[in-house]
């Protein structure tokens, strides 16, 4: 409220000739605030006498309900509370209004947003005090430091994990800075900061599990061609064509423009369905990535496999359906892990299977160019350092070593 400066003279007037007391205004605002925050939060009164009070827990995501005997004790519940809580910036509340700018911005795919959700309440958890009460003014390197090495320890935080939590912190403390929530500067903090050469935990990849090798891929073709259902079509066509499995579901005919010639458009996307608070799987129409949307040249067994689907679902909007319902990646991997198990091998992901037909190209001299192309990359350094696996079978590894060093 502001005061004119006729307005100012007479309360200072009223207040040097002892019209107004000063404490006694004094307590009339405080009692005011009092009531304007309680009207802020929603109390009542049980069956039983006692008064509750229920609120959100901003970790858990969980409804708690606190109770005390008397409506000035569940009172006082509710200013500790509010004190605690409301206007304070925290790494949860701003992260909070951070993840709302970058969707309301469209930064941000639903999917990446489910992850970035999931993975703070993850990170949060390991020091609730720091990421839940601290307000952001008071944060230094040395409460940073303990966080972060707690989180990895707690966590037990691959060298994945930390990328995760890092780009999360880094994002909503340069957010922080920005609304001058903060003046800690975390980009000086990371540049100073590494973890131990123990801190972080190693993944443990079962021996020959990265991708196929050439005879698991030989009995894979002839277990999904003796059966020959569009699930295992599907996952032929992928072994082809080294297609994401977001990319092989949301195939049309149309996509198909010329003999030998598919046009990539479309991915599967998850989305949280706004109702039932589920996750669901929609379809993105645009590819991955600039790169994804792209034009793969097809082989002649590729060709055959997609006019074999066209003829199955024929009238169906969706190259890979069944009794003309879209299937789902999930569909597809579970399908696979389902052939791997008939055949006896180690179950896999699709992914392994794109790995696998990247590998075969390289192994075999293709231009990295051409398959960076097939495979919807970016960087060809992407192609060479993820998706390049030895793929030979022992006896044939054995044999190319004897050959070399034969003396």
């Amino acid at each position: 409220m502001c005061f004119s400066i006729e307005e100012q003279k007479i309360l200072q007037y009223a207040m040097q000739n002892g019209i107004i007391d000063l404490a006694d205004v004094s307590a009339d605002v405080e009692s005011m605030k009092r009531q304007e925050i309680l009207e802020k939060y929603h109390y009542w009164q049980g069956t039983d006498g006692r008064f509750y009070f229920k609120y959100k827990d901003k970790i858990s995501g969980k409804k708690k309900k606190i109770s005390r005997a008397s409506e000035q004790e569940i009172q006082e519940v509710i200013l500790k509370f509010h004190a605690e809580t409301a206007e304070k910036h925290t790494l949860v509340t701003t992260f909070e209004e951070w993840i709302t700018e970058k969707i309301v911005c469209g930064e941000l795919q639903e999917s990446s947003v489910i992850k970035y959700k999931n993975n703070a309440k993850r990170f949060w958890a390991a020091d609730r005090e720091l990421a839940v009460n601290t307000d952001m003014k008071l944060l230094n390197d040395d409460m940073m430091e303990i966080y972060v090495k707690k989180t990895i320890h707690d966590l037990k935080l691959t060298s994945k994990g930390y990328s995760d939590f890092r780009t999360i912190l880094m994002g909503v403390l340069k957010y922080a800075k920005r609304k001058k929530y903060t003046t800690y500067s975390i980009a000086a903090f990371f540049l100073d900061f590494v973890p131990g050469k123990n801190a972080l935990t190693r993944t443990k990849i079962k021996s020959g599990t990265s991708c196929f090798k050439k005879s698991e891929l030989k009995k894979l073709k002839n277990k999904l061609l003796e059966n020959g259902t569009v699930r295992d079509l599907a996952l032929l066509l992928q072994m082809y064509t080294g297609l994401r499995v977001g990319e092989l579901t949301t195939l049309k005919s149309c996509d198909n423009v010329e003999k030998d010639k598919l046009l990539i458009r479309r991915t599967e996307s998850s989305a949280i369905d706004p109702e039932k608070k589920c996750r669901i799987t929609k379809i993105k129409e645009t590819a991955k990535t600039d790169a994804s949307d792209r034009e793969m040249i097809l082989t002649t067994e590729c060709q055959e496999i997609i006019d074999l689907l066209k003829k199955i679902n024929f009238g169906c909007e969706y190259l890979i359906s069944d009794n003309g319902k879209r299937l789902t990646s999930k569909q597809i991997n579970y399908h696979l892990q389902k052939r791997c198990k008939e055949i006896g091998i180690e179950p896999r992901s699709t992914h392994k299977l794109r790995r696998s037909y990247a590998s075969m190209l390289l192994g075999a001299g293709v231009d990295t160019a051409v398959v960076t192309n097939q495979l919807g990359h970016t960087e060809i350094a992407t192609t060479e350092k993820y998706y390049h696996y030895d793929i030979e079978d022992d006896a044939e590894k054995i044999q190319q070593i004897n050959d070399t060093i034969a003396i």
